[in-house]
């Protein structure tokens, strides 16, 4: 739990297409009627299949009415893409190039009340996505989070 309420979960140490699904449906449940964030790097070692498993998640994130997608690096591109096809309109579902391109845009749009997950390979850094969140979060450094810092 960090401050005004919102509620991350950090998993950003692995990913493989079971474990991204897993979590998506994990973070449906544990948002319940609270607004749902998944902050989703690429799933490394997919070889062939790498697009198409990208793409089915941004898909699935759309099915289980995650209100807001936020693909992060190159290669996390067609999850971003999935979800548009899927029906993810109005900037529910956005691609952004780095680490340091989605803890800010975390800045701009999160909420109080928001759960946040946080997952990807180990070699796309999401662990830095978490890291960033907490400090600034837990001391209350996000500018526009919730109108107030």
């Amino acid at each position: 739990e960090l401050a005004r309420g919102i509620t991350l979960v950090n998993d950003a140490y692995n990913a493989s297409p079971e474990s991204m699904r897993a979590a998506l449906k994990s973070l449906a449940i544990i948002s319940g009627p609270r607004r749902s964030v998944a902050v989703l790097g690429h799933m490394a070692e997919l070889g062939a299949d790498s697009t198409a498993e990208h793409d089915s998640l941004g898909r699935l994130a759309v099915r289980f009415d995650i209100g807001q997608l936020i693909a992060v690096g190159e290669q996390a591109r067609p999850i971003a893409h999935g979800a548009l096809l899927e029906g993810s309109w109005n900037g529910e579902s956005e691609w952004v190039p780095d680490v340091d391109a989605a803890v800010a845009r975390l800045a701009e749009i999160l909420l109080p009340g928001d759960v946040v997950l946080v997952k990807g390979s180990r070699a796309a850094g999401m662990e830095r996505v978490a890291a960033a969140l907490t400090a600034s979060v837990g001391v209350g450094r996000l500018g526009r989070l919730g109108g107030s810092a």
